[in-house]
């Protein structure tokens, strides 16, 4: 099984921001930017499903802030392999350009499956997912807690409001969120 993992950087809010010289807006100098945590869990879901099904795990991220860090620590938990993607854009993109540049990248590679965070802090509507497995013509389940993987699907445990969850069977290759 070959898994990728979506990932972005969010702005750091526990870092201060300082203002810049015209007092109207933040200083983008002063911004620290750190992996998003629902990527994160994303990621930690991947290496988990890679010890228990013999899976490979490739972590992608576009270049911003502090990609490269966050890619290093990928491999150090022991992703298999990670990739930087250069935008070539002066700020972070949207959604639906994020999840273009993802799906250009991984429409001809061979993945069973794509993981990526749901929401951040700069992303309350947690659209990526969709969007890419619109681009991508697969299936998807966003806000998943729980994946076992079996023979060409997965079973997934899709949360929902007031604590309600469904087991979900999703054939492969999928997006989960």
């Amino acid at each position: 099984m070959n898994i990728a993992v979506l990932t972005k950087q969010v702005p750091d809010l526990v870092e201060g921001v300082e203002i810049d010289s015209t007092g109207k807006a933040v200083d983008p100098d002063s911004i620290r930017y750190i992996l998003s945590e629902s990527d994160d869990h994303a990621l930690e879901e991947a290496l988990l499903l890679k010890e228990r099904a013999q899976a490979r795990v490739e972590v992608f991220s576009l270049e911003n802030g502090e990609a490269r860090d966050s890619l290093c620590a990928a491999l150090a938990k022991g992703a298999d392999r990670v990739v930087m993607i250069q935008t070539g854009l002066d700020a972070p993109p949207d959604n639906h350009t994020t999840a273009k540049l993802f799906a250009t990248l991984l429409r001809d590679l061979p993945f069973d499956l794509i993981l990526t965070g749901v929401r951040a802090i700069d992303d309350l509507d947690g659209s990526l997912g969709g969007l890419l497995a619109g681009y991508l013509g697969l299936p998807y389940v966003g806000l998943v807690r729980k994946v076992e993987v079996a023979e060409g699907t997965v079973l997934v445990e899709k949360e929902y409001p007031g604590g309600y969850a469904a087991e979900l069977e999703v054939k492969l290759p999928a997006v989960l969120g």
